[in-house]
């Protein structure tokens, strides 16, 4: 299941820049359970934010995307962090009036039956990997 978990992370992170109106419920189903949680980074426009359900990642996309004048999410890497667990790994490349900036996140995504229940995210690539550690 593992492995599954891995594949379907990384079809989530292959249209992670889509435009909000591609944002079907239906597309969303593919990766993610109705119900999901998604917790955002600790610093930051979004920080400490909890949004909720397909509905609330559509409201996730509006508020980071939104607040960049331009923003690319990069998928650098995907790996398996226990048997219900997979870190990703992205470059952030965003431009914000002044503020510029090139930095790796990740996130600790949390699967059941084949759907992505919850998303922790942080803003450094160790993030992910030490609250790995932490739950298992």
């Amino acid at each position: 299941m593992s492995q599954e978990n891995v594949e379907i992370v990384r079809r989530f992170y292959a249209i992670v820049n889509r435009p909000l109106e591609e944002l079907t419920d239906d597309l969303l189903s593919e990766f993610f359970d109705p119900e999901v949680k998604y917790y955002t980074i600790q610093r930051g426009i979004l920080a400490q934010r909890t949004y909720l359900g397909f509905g609330g990642l559509r409201r996730l996309s509006i508020d980071f995307f939104g607040a960049w004048d331009e923003v690319t999410l990069d998928p650098q890497e995907v790996r398996e962090a226990g048997d219900d667990l997979v870190i990703g790994v992205v470059r952030v490349n965003g431009r914000m009036r002044e503020l510029k900036i090139e930095e790796n996140w990740s996130a600790l995504f949390t699967l059941r039956n084949a759907r992505i229940v919850r998303v922790q995210a942080f803003g450094s690539r160790e993030g992910a990997f030490e609250a790995a550690e932490l739950r298992g």
